[in-house]
């Protein structure tokens, strides 16, 4: 629903007033969209790189455990 005394102040502005009020509204919601995408990119940023990390983390574990059970083998074989 539109402000009446929006519309009634828009009724009074000259047909170049209204243009630039309409682009003026059309870059504010472009912005508020760009900030939107903006914080969804560097969510998917940080979850990506989480992953990664913790992917990382796993295989040092693995790396951990087989230089674990090496090192035990050859205590075992001396």
């Amino acid at each position: 629903m539109t402000n009446p005394s929006t519309s009634a102040a828009t009724d009074l502005m000259s047909p170049e007033d209204r243009l630039e009020a309409d682009r003026l509204a059309a870059a504010k919601a472009a912005q508020v969209e760009a900030d939107r995408l903006a914080t969804e990119q560097a969510k998917a940023d940080r979850l990506a790189a989480a992953k990664a990390a913790q992917e990382r983390a796993t295989e040092a574990e693995r790396v951990v455990a087989e230089s674990a059970a090496a090192a035990e083998k050859a205590r075992l074989a001396a």
